[in-house]
């Protein structure tokens, strides 16, 4: 359970860190939609 929830987590992360990284401006949207 635990496991497979940071395995998620890691690719949650990932994901979100080359957005941020490839489009700044994609990085204000996510943290105005969260």
């Amino acid at each position: 359970m635990v496991q497979h929830f940071n395995s998620c987590y890691l690719i949650f992360f990932s994901a979100r860190f080359w957005i941020n990284s490839h489009y700044p401006k994609a990085q204000e949207a996510a943290l105005a939609g969260y």
